[in-house]
């Protein structure tokens, strides 16, 4: 009778169990919390995302009938819209007021 042998990289060892994602892992006790919850494979990009090197997922936007923008949304637009004509409007005031002040000092140069 010859000795078990170590399997070597192109031998594979017979499944002992089948496990899918939803399954627990082999090596959680059956009577804690932890073991009753589904395992889910740790993938790298998660990993990554854990430690700042990957974008953060995306949320996928809401479909159907509550795909709606909520009122303070809406407010919120409202608001920076007005900011925003606000703002232009007193910059091009700023630089309209600017130019008329430029073009009448280089006249009273020029007449004098």
């Amino acid at each position: 009778m010859t000795p078990p042998t170590a399997l070597t990289t192109d031998q594979q060892a017979p499944p002992t169990e089948e496990r899918s994602a939803a399954s627990e892992p082999p090596n959680a006790d059956s009577g804690s919390e932890r073991a009753r919850r589904p395992w889910r494979r740790i993938r790298l990009l998660d990993v990554l995302r854990v430690l700042g090197l990957a974008r953060p997922a995306v949320p996928r936007p809401v479909e159907g009938p509550k795909a709606y923008v909520q009122w303070w949304q809406r407010l919120l637009a409202l608001l920076a819209l007005v900011a925003l004509v606000v703002v232009v409007g007193f910059a091009l005031a700023a630089a309209v007021g600017l130019v008329v002040v430029v073009v009448g000092f280089l006249l009273e140069q020029a007449i004098a």
